[in-house]
């Protein structure tokens, strides 16, 4: 029996390669490592790795999922990404290295990219340890500087559009991010306890004392990142009531995986391109936290209780690449203590913001 399962291993090694195979975040990211010949691809350790081609400090990236998340020559230091996480540079790096080695035809690819100053053969005087300045205008656009000393500067600029910077088609990005987010696994582990109460404000509701934790604005008023707690013993719990049926539901939504809160099921019907339609089951904690681990931020708002059903909108906002996620869902508050409540929600991905704002703005004012 032993032999038997030891020839099944062999054979589906030999036809499906080696368990744990190094798999790649995007198909341009393959792509320049087969065209830079980088060799034991599933050797890399796991973090920065750094070859050298054609004189070129070449860095890989790979995750602890085994998956190579990016390919580029070294423009930016590490200081820099962790005090200031933006997705340019993983762009910027990728795009240097396309222009360097030729990883693809398409000559409009960077089309989009304006230098103000210099020229991509400049970047050549360009290293991690330049001085660098990165600047997002209005939301609108990026400009970055370098400056090279004794060469003077090196700059450019390009739109926040996340279609160029993430180097995807629009489908494409859809179709990834309905796949990961449906595989995707928070964890159950944040204490959203708090044992005092600065930061709170104190507010009455129906002759109730709810301590309101006061977020963030996005688009109006109405539509925020307010949470709530209610008072036991020396402690702020985080609000779950029935007798507050608007106010679970944001936190429901907005406060972060935790131990207190109920998980909900989400039935999501995901709006693409042309008005496609995927519909999947996954839980509210697998859509907001994987929102959030994509850099978006939430905001809710809403809009009323009927006949038990709540209607609301939740906006994941990404300022960094310039799209809402829009998720218009309804829930029926009456099983909220008995944690059957399901969100049945119509999810519009990468909406570009300036398109949500214009609209959104258009809606206020014939209303």
């Amino acid at each position: 029996m032993k032999r038997f399962v030891s020839l099944v291993l062999f054979f589906l090694t030999a036809i499906y390669g080696v368990w744990g195979q190094t798999q790649y975040a995007s198909s341009h990211i393959e792509q320049a490592v087969r065209k830079l010949k980088i060799e034991n691809v599933d050797s890399i350790p796991v973090g920065n790795y750094v070859i050298e081609k054609n004189k070129h400090e070449v860095v890989v990236r790979k995750s602890k999922c085994n998956v190579i998340e990016h390919v580029g020559i070294k423009l930016f230091s590490e200081d820099m990404r962790k005090a200031n996480p933006l997705p340019v540079y993983d762009f910027l790096e990728y795009a240097y290295l396309d222009k360097e080695f030729a990883i693809t035809d398409d000559k409009l690819t960077y089309i989009d990219v304006k230098f103000t100053e210099g020229s991509w053969k400049d970047i050549r005087l360009v290293t991690d340890s330049t001085e660098c300045m990165v600047k997002n205008i209005d939301s609108k656009k990026y400009s970055v500087e370098w400056k090279v000393k004794g060469k003077g500067n090196v700059s450019l600029v390009f739109p926040v559009k996340y279609s160029l910077i993430l180097g995807e088609s629009r489908r494409k990005i859809e179709q990834d991010f309905i796949e990961k987010v449906c595989k995707y696994k928070p964890k159950y582990n944040a204490d959203v306890t708090l044992s005092d109460s600065s930061g709170l404000k104190k507010i009455a509701v129906d002759s109730t004392i709810v301590y309101e934790r006061i977020g963030e604005i996005y688009l109006d008023p109405v539509i925020n990142s307010n949470t709530y707690f209610s008072k036991q013993d020396s402690l702020f719990i985080p609000l779950s009531d029935k007798l507050f049926p608007e106010l679970t539901v944001k936190n429901a939504i907005l406060l972060k995986s935790n131990d207190i809160l109920r998980d909900y099921d989400v039935e999501a019907r995901f709006i693409r391109m042309e008005n496609e339609v995927d519909v999947k089951s996954l839980t509210l904690r697998q859509l907001v936290d994987f929102a959030l681990a994509e850099g978006c931020k939430p905001f809710v708002g809403i809009s009323g209780i009927k006949d038990n059903i709540l209607k609301g909108t939740l906006f994941f906002y990404n300022n960094a690449l310039g799209y809402d996620h829009i998720v218009s869902f309804t829930a029926d508050v009456s099983k909220i203590e008995t944690h059957e409540m399901v969100f049945k929600a119509r999810v519009y991905l990468f909406s570009p913001t300036t398109n949500v704002k214009e609209l959104f703005l258009d809606d206020k004012l014939k209303k």
